[in-house]
Formats: structure tokens, C-alpha cells, sequence
């Protein structure tokens, strides 16, 4: 059985992180702002249609909206977001400012491509942050430049 409270805290902290008020997404999905205040405040369950909207919408994985995957490290993670941004804006060489203004969705996906890219070699005990993409494809690929 789904935790009741994923979907409501997720929906909420990807509504906030996107800068929308309800109004505002519930226009860009089809609902009523109620529909979206009750959906936040776990008045109601998403239908199937309503979760693979916020899925779209956001650019997010079902598992996520679902509590379905271990994603509660972004949660755990919050107190250090601002270091963390910054120092992607700093290996990728883009200004600050344009990382810390990325909803936290697009950030998750930056971090996760660029750890994706990574290679640790076990025998020097070095992370290479970029053996396959440059920070210039990185940037290309998350359109920073």
C-alpha cells in the first residue's frame, strides 16, 4: 500500500519549486484550483490520469510522485540544496544564478546526468566528473549557456 503522504508532499514541492500558484497549475492541467488544494492537502487521491499529468508536466517519474522509489535523499538533502547548486554552477562554469533558478526537478535531473557522467576509479580513488560529456555538453544538453 502508497504512504497516503507522498503524493500530496510532492505534488506541493514540485508546485512550489516551479514558482506556480494553484490556479496557476491546475490551468495548466485541467483542474480547478479546489481540485488542486484538495490533491496537496490529501483530501483526495490523484486518479491514474491526474498523477500521469503531474508526471508530464513536471518532467518527473511516476515512482517519484508515488513514494514507488527512494528519492527522499533530495528531502534529506534540502539544508545543503544552495551549497550543492552552487558547486554544479561552479563544475559546469555557468553563473550561479542560473542553477539556483532551475526548479528543483530540473536541478535533480542536472545533478543526477552529471553524477550519471562521472567515473570513480577504485585504484586511485579518483571521481572523474567528466570522462564521457564536457561541462560544455552538459550545458548544451540542460540548454545553461
Amino acid at each position: 500500500m502508497l504512504s497516503q503522504s507522498v503524493f500530496p508532499s510532492r505534488a506541493v514541492l514540485l508546485r512550489k519549486s516551479a514558482g506556480l500558484s494553484m490556479p496557476q497549475l491546475g490551468d495548466a492541467l485541467g483542474l480547478t484550483k479546489g481540485a488542486v488544494s484538495n490533491l496537496e492537502h490529501g483530501n483526495k487521491q490523484p486518479s491514474l490520469d491526474t498523477v500521469l499529468a503531474y508526471a508530464d508536466y513536471f518532467r518527473v517519474p511516476v515512482s517519484f510522485l508515488l513514494g514507488l522509489k527512494p528519492f527522499d535523499r533530495w528531502e534529506t538533502l534540502s539544508p545543503v540544496l544552495p551549497m550543492l547548486r552552487c558547486s554544479v554552477a561552479e563544475l559546469l562554469s555557468v553563473s550561479p544564478s542560473v542553477v539556483e533558478a532551475m526548479p528543483l526537478p530540473d536541478f535533480i535531473r542536472l545533478f543526477d546526468a552529471v553524477l550519471a557522467a562521472a567515473d570513480y576509479h577504485p585504484d586511485t580513488g579518483v571521481l572523474d566528473l567528466f570522462p564521457i560529456l564536457s561541462p560544455g555538453d552538459v550545458r548544451a544538453l540542460f540548454h545553461l549557456e
